[in-house]
């Protein structure tokens, strides 16, 4: 990934593969109070400042936004 940009509701790319391309995702705003639920339980969970840097998450971050039970983000049908 060359460039990242994060807006409300808009994620663009400018990513690196066989060619540069721009790829760009259009998603509903997580509501506030979701969204502030979402930080206080993920607090302390990130195991690599450098991770993070690079995109990636630690184990425990994904655990707790890819949970079934209260999947904080939608899913595609």
């Amino acid at each position: 990934m060359i460039d990242l940009q994060i807006a409300p509701g808009e994620i663009k790319a400018l990513v690196s593969g066989s060619s540069i391309y721009k790829v760009a995702v259009k998603v509903a705003p997580v509501e506030k109070a979701r969204w502030q639920s979402i930080c206080t339980d993920c607090a302390g969970a990130i195991d690599s400042l450098i991770e993070l840097l690079q995109g990636r998450f630690s184990k425990g971050v994904m655990e707790r936004v890819c949970r079934q039970k209260d999947r904080p983000f939608p899913v595609a049908p």
